[in-house]
């Protein structure tokens, strides 16, 4: 027996729409649990909708627009908690 997966075998006992249609309902309950979670932070809330619009893009421009996502995460995690120190 090949390795080849089956369209049939990798859908299951689903419809094909039934697996897309569970991924989305996920997806937008993960979009709105981190909607939630960044409440008060814009430059995170902005990253949300950035992320959210890769629906309505190019696949060609995904990449360069989650490198520009991840460069933003990185610069917000590199300076937590250093405004939120106590004075001494």
């Amino acid at each position: 027996m090949s390795d080849e997966v089956t369209a049939e075998r990798a859908v299951g006992d689903h419809g094909a729409g039934d697996g897309a249609e569970e991924a989305a309902a996920r997806r937008a309950e993960l979009m709105d649990q981190a909607r939630e979670a960044v409440q008060g932070r814009p430059e995170l809330e902005e990253l949300l909708e950035r992320v959210s619009a890769l629906d309505t893009m190019d696949l060609p421009h995904h990449v360069a627009e989650l490198d520009a996502v991840h460069r933003v995460l990185r610069d917000v995690l590199a300076a937590a908690g250093r405004n939120d120190a106590p004075a001494s």
